[in-house]
């Protein structure tokens, strides 16, 4: 059991680094062609694009902030932390 919990608290971790490695390259990097930058997009798409539909049609995203980004990861260190109790 405890195996299982330390395989998912890493994976969590990993997935935290995607999404921060995806909002750094934001910033530089525009172009989907690029390997890297199409590799974390379509890792961490899947996860940020619900939220992202769900604060769209309550009108609570859009205009200048993504704030899905910001929910997921949130989201992300909550299971993390979950996790790490279980520990």
């Amino acid at each position: 059991m405890t195996l299982i919990l330390i395989f998912l608290h890493r994976f969590v971790s990993v997935l935290m680094f995607l999404l921060f490695a995806r909002a750094i390259s934001s910033w530089f990097v525009r172009d989907l062609s690029n390997p890297i930058v199409r590799f974390l997009f379509e890792v961490t798409e899947p996860m940020i694009s619900p939220v992202r539909n769900f604060l769209q049609n309550r009108n609570l995203g859009g205009g200048m902030f993504d704030f899905s980004f910001i929910i997921v990861y949130l989201l992300l260190m909550m299971i993390q932390t979950f996790i790490a109790t279980m520990i």
